[in-house]
C-alpha cells in the first residue's frame, strides 16, 4: 500500500532559505601543518573583544582536516587544473609557477576573464 508521506526540507542557517545537500569531491588542507605556525600568530594579536582569541585558539587546537573547497559565493578560487585525458590534478611546480605568474602580472580577477588554454 502506498501513502503520501511529507518530507522535512533542510533549511540553510544563515540564510534560512531551502538547501539541497548533495555529496561531490573536495579539497581538504591539512591543518598539521601549519597548526603551531596559526597559534603563534594568534598568540600575537591583541584581540576585540578578548573572548575571539579562546574562540579562534580552540578552533585551530582542535581542527581536524580543513576543508578548503566550500562551494562559496565569495572567496579566492582554489587554483588547481586537471589534465585534459587523465582527469588528475596538475600539481607541480611549473603549473603553480605559471599560475602564480598571471596572479602577479594580472591579478585574482584573471581566473575568471583568461580562457583555459592561457
Amino acid at each position: 500500500m502506498v501513502e503520501p508521506y511529507k518530507h522535512k526540507y533542510p533549511y540553510d542557517w544563515r540564510t534560512k532559505k531551502p538547501t539541497i545537500f548533495r555529496a561531490t569531491a573536495q579539497w581538504f588542507a591539512s591543518v598539521e601543518g601549519f597548526r603551531e605556525a596559526a597559534t603563534d600568530a594568534i598568540n600575537q594579536v591583541t584581540w576585540t573583544p578578548s573572548q575571539a582569541e579562546n574562540r579562534i585558539s580552540t578552533m585551530t587546537s582542535s581542527r581536524s582536516d580543513w576543508c578548503i573547497s566550500r562551494q562559496r559565493t565569495w572567496g579566492v578560487p582554489i587554483l588547481v587544473f586537471y589534465h585534459a585525458e587523465a582527469k588528475e590534478p596538475l600539481l607541480n611546480e611549473e603549473t603553480f609557477d605559471h599560475i602564480k605568474s598571471i596572479i602577479s602580472q594580472k591579478g585574482s580577477d584573471a581566473w575568471w576573464y583568461m580562457s583555459i588554454a592561457s
